[in-house]
C-alpha cells in the first residue's frame, strides 16, 4: 500500500485532504443499509457465517465470529458500490 504523504501547498493538501476522506469514509449503519446489505450480499456470501444479526461489516466492523475467507460478495454489494468502497472482506 502506497503512503500518502502530506503536502505543503494548498493545491496539493486539498488533494491530500479528498484522498483521505474518501479513504476513511464512513459508512452509515442504518435499517437500509443492513437491507440493501443483507439482500444477496452479506447473506450469500460464501464467507458469511450465518450469525443472526451479523452484517453490514462495512458500518459495524468484522465479525465477532471467526471468519473462513472462502470468496467475498463485497464488490456486488450495493453498500460497497454506492459508497465508493475498495476494501474486500470486511467482516474478518
Amino acid at each position: 500500500m502506497r503512503v500518502l504523504k502530506r503536502a505543503h501547498s494548498g493545491t496539493e493538501n486539498s488533494i491530500y485532504t479528498r484522498t483521505m476522506a474518501v479513504l476513511m469514509k464512513k459508512i452509515e449503519d442504518t435499517p437500509e443499509n443492513m437491507k440493501l446489505c443483507m439482500q444477496g450480499n452479506c447473506s450469500s456470501c460464501p464467507s458469511y457465517c450465518g450469525k443472526k444479526g451479523e452484517g453490514l461489516f462495512c458500518a459495524r466492523g468484522p465479525s465477532k465470529e471467526h471468519v473462513k475467507k472462502k470468496g467475498c460478495n463485497c464488490p456486488q454489494c450495493p453498500v460497497w458500490i454506492n459508497n465508493g468502497l475498495s476494501k474486500m472482506y470486511y467482516c474478518t
